[in-house]
């Protein structure tokens, strides 16, 4: 399975972050080293340690066939999502603002 818009703060970043550990994701220091030249339009990326964990990019997930139960997975991650709605919905009452992708190349917490 690939999923895309995982970027480092996003509720299914968070989803995937602590429940498919497993997951390879495409702003990982190692891919970013060898891959992100290729589409960074400002010539060199920036000089990466892999120490830091960075944003790059809107990220793609790829997740790797699981044990345990599919339609369990899936009711998780459905209350999941409708659990993010409500406090999307709260934040939006509270005039909070909304969530923003971090910066490519920017080092985020985690």
């Amino acid at each position: 399975v690939f999923v895309h818009d995982l970027w480092p703060g996003s509720p299914a970043r968070n989803f995937v972050d602590r429940h498919l550990p497993a997951a390879f994701l495409s702003d990982a220091s190692e891919w970013v080293a060898r891959y992100a030249e290729l589409d960074y339009g400002q010539g060199k990326t920036p000089a990466l340690s892999p120490a830091t964990r960075i944003a790059y990019g809107a990220t793609l997930g790829c997740f790797p066939p699981m044990r345990g139960s599919y339609s369990l997975r899936l009711v998780h991650c459905s209350f999941t999502q409708a659990m993010e709605r409500l406090r999307e919905i709260v934040r939006k009452v509270c005039k909070r603002p909304a969530r923003l992708r971090p910066d490519d190349f920017a080092a985020v917490k985690g």
